[in-house]
């Protein structure tokens, strides 16, 4: 059996390295075949080479990387590909929501053939493992996403400490959106909202529960919004959602769905499982994959 491995080296703490040869080390009788992005949305080359070799009646695939990483994957990975993965990001939302913390277990499921059908989010800018977020934590991204306060807090495992350090400071810039929505065929206006998710993971921003309930192992999104208003109104939502007051709050709004459509007025910034991207559209089903635990 071949295993191929697709790693991000420079995810997280840089670990992808370190963990392949604990792999070769550890499991003398598989023969890896490794790929590393070398750049920035370098997944979809290092898929199509992979395709080009792979037989998937007898060779695995293990995807080494952050949230980020997985995602991009997915989006051009074949859906009847069943995947293992382990985490090497700074968030690691994904890992932790299906409890994947043991590597061994992970191989070992590889070589008996353990695959648990799973939900994705499948949507026009690409699968989504964890969440889609517009407004507060789409800014929160966007501050992070070329600071040396996260490089640094990253390379002494402190990763999630960064979303915690701009997350106050976005708190205080009152940006509020409005949302046409379709949901179920259902249409929607949401105005002055400060943040909206649309997630099928229990996750987001290295541990804190979008929404209890929310699971990959359902075929279901989560839409979780809080309006703008005064400041302290938006303090108190984002405590119910640190604190997993969810459903007791007054400020903290929910519904569940198949699918759902979200059109713009204008372009505006996109966090898509840590990654920060920008649309006026947004169009969100749900999607089975295959995963080895």
């Amino acid at each position: 059996m071949k295993l191929f491995i697709l790693a991000n080296p420079d995810a997280g703490s840089q670990e992808a390295e370190k963990v392949m040869r604990f792999i070769a080390d550890s499991y003398p009788n598989l023969l890896i075949i490794p790929f590393f992005t070398r750049k920035k949305d370098d997944e979809f080359g290092k898929v199509q080479e992979i395709l080009r070799q792979f037989q998937s009646h007898q060779d695995k695939l293990l995807i080494l990387g952050g949230d980020g990483t997985l995602s991009k994957v997915l989006t051009f990975l074949p859906p009847n590909i069943p995947f293992a993965y382990y985490p090497t990001g700074s968030g690691n939302d994904f890992a932790r929501s299906l409890k994947i913390t043991n590597l061994n277990q992970i191989i070992d499921s590889l070589l008996v053939d353990s695959v648990k059908e799973i939900y994705v989010l499948k949507s026009n800018l690409g699968i989504v493992v964890n969440s889609l977020d517009i407004g507060y934590t789409a800014q929160i991204v966007a501050y992070s996403e070329h600071s040396y306060l996260k490089k640094i807090l990253n390379k002494i495992k402190l990763g999630k400490l960064t979303y915690m350090c701009f997350g106050v400071l976005s708190l205080f810039k009152k940006a509020q959106f409005s949302l046409n929505l379709v949901v179920d065929g259902q249409e929607m206006l949401l105005t002055d909202l400060f943040f909206l998710s649309l997630a099928n993971n229990t996750y987001f921003g290295g541990g804190i529960v979008i929404w209890p309930d929310s699971t990959a192992y359902k075929s279901e999104i989560d839409l979780i919004w809080f309006k703008g208003g005064h400041l302290i109104h938006r303090v108190r939502a984002l405590l119910d959602v640190v604190l997993n007051r969810h459903r007791q709050s007054r400020y903290l709004h929910h519904l569940s769905c198949q699918e759902v459509n979200i059109q713009m007025s204008e372009t505006s910034f996109l966090q898509l499982d840590g990654e920060l991207t920008q649309a006026n559209h947004v169009y969100l089903t749900c999607h089975k994959r295959f995963i080895y635990v």
